[in-house]
Order: C-alpha cells, then sequence, then structure tokens
C-alpha cells in the first residue's frame, strides 16, 4: 500500500490530573476517626474486613491501616475474600489471591479466613435470593474494601465499588452464580442495587473504604 492510500494521522497527547493521596494510612485513620462517634461497638467484636480480588494500588498499606485502627477500638479483626467464583472457585485459591495481592497476615496484622460457604439472607423485591460469605455473616460487624470505577462490560447507577462487592463479592461462587444469571432479566445495576440493599439491611455493615485512582494508577482519593 503506497503512503497515499493511507488516512491522515495526527499526534495526539493526553494529561491526566495527578492528584494523588500521600499519606494513605494518615487518611484513613483520620475518616475512621471522624465516623467513630455514630459506630455501635463493644471491646472483643469480631470484624470480617472483605478484601476483594482486585489489584488495588497500594493494597496491603490500605488493608493494614484499616486493621491498625480497628485494634485500636479494641475489636478483632479477620480477612475475607469477597471475589465471587475468582480464584478458581476455590476456599484456597481465593486465600492464595489475597496472599498474591501481598495481604498476608505479616503484612497487614490480620489472618484470612476463606470458605465458599454461604447463609441466604432472604430475596429481594425481584425474588432473587442475596447470599452472604458465612464468615461475614456471622461475624459482629462487616468492614467492606474495593476500588470504585467504572464496569468493562455495563453501564449503571452502580458498577464495580462496595455495592458490587457486597452482592457479587461477598456472594462467593453459590450467589455470584444467581446473580450473574438475574442480570439477563433485570440488568445488572438493577441486581447490584436490590442485592446491596437486602444486604446493608440484613448484614452490620460497619464501614466501607473505596478508592478512587487517578488515570496513572496511584489512589486519588
Amino acid at each position: 500500500m503506497q503512503d497515499s492510500q493511507f488516512p491522515k494521522m495526527i499526534r495526539v497527547k493526553q494529561q491526566f490530573n495527578h492528584q494523588r493521596v500521600s499519606n494513605i494510612s494518615h487518611q484513613i485513620t483520620r475518616q475512621i476517626k471522624d465516623l467513630s462517634p455514630n459506630m455501635s461497638i463493644k471491646p472483643g467484636q469480631t470484624v470480617a474486613v472483605a478484601c476483594s480480588s482486585r489489584g488495588l494500588t497500594d493494597y496491603p498499606e490500605i488493608v493494614k491501616a484499616i486493621v491498625d485502627n480497628l485494634k485500636k477500638m479494641k475489636l478483632m479483626p479477620f480477612l475475607v475474600p469477597a471475589m465471587g467464583s475468582h480464584g478458581a472457585g476455590t476456599a484456597a485459591g481465593q486465600e492464595r489471591v489475597l496472599l498474591h495481592l501481598g495481604l498476608t497476615k505479616e503484612a497487614v496484622g490480620a489472618k484470612i479466613r476463606s470458605s465458599l460457604d454461604v447463609v441466604e439472607i432472604g430475596k429481594t423485591k425481584q425474588g432473587i435470593p442475596v447470599m452472604v460469605d458465612r464468615f461475614a455473616f456471622e461475624a459482629d460487624h462487616i468492614v467492606l474494601i474495593n476500588r470504585i470505577k467504572k464496569h468493562t462490560d455495563f453501564m449503571g447507577e452502580f458498577e464495580s465499588g462496595l455495592m458490587k462487592l457486597m452482592v457479587i463479592g461477598l456472594g462467593k461462587i453459590a450467589g455470584a452464580g444467581i446473580y450473574h444469571q438475574a442480570m439477563m432479566s433485570f440488568g445488572s445495576s438493577n441486581v447490584i442495587a436490590a442485592g446491596a440493599r437486602h444486604v446493608l439491611s440484613k448484614c452490620n455493615i460497619l464501614f466501607g473504604v473505596a478508592t478512587i485512582e487517578n488515570g496513572y494508577g496511584d489512589v486519588a482519593d
């Protein structure tokens, strides 16, 4: 093909916002401190820290900051994989995913409790059964950690973030199968919203920590 047959092209350079959090641990500690007066907690209570399978920037630092703050409140945190069917759909595989992401007991100060067992906590208005990881359900409180971003496969009010983590993540492989089937009829965002609101009403969600990353992959907020 001759050069004259190619369409005319120009070079384009895109610059993204460089905003980033300089001290993630301090930011998390400050925000948890602001929330603490509204928390109904007692010393010795257990907290399931729900961790996604996404490779969040500074993931170990984020989890450690949360665990450290929970311990300061005299609570007993542990990690649970909240990743639906990821990790080969096995308890051991999901634990390995978190370890591979650097969430070891030595790094974050809390051990992992991984199981595929779930508890059905009711149904949404559409009749969709809502499942929750048994370890998380039986804990006194649940803390959520995920990155908020657009989903690669669908658009809606709720895409990837804390709402999706509550539903598909904590739903394990049993819940993920039910929800993905329901999405064919009701739409992904609607299923996530309905399921997450049901989890909020039936489980003790203490708080959630959501990261927003900039165009360079750094934590912006």
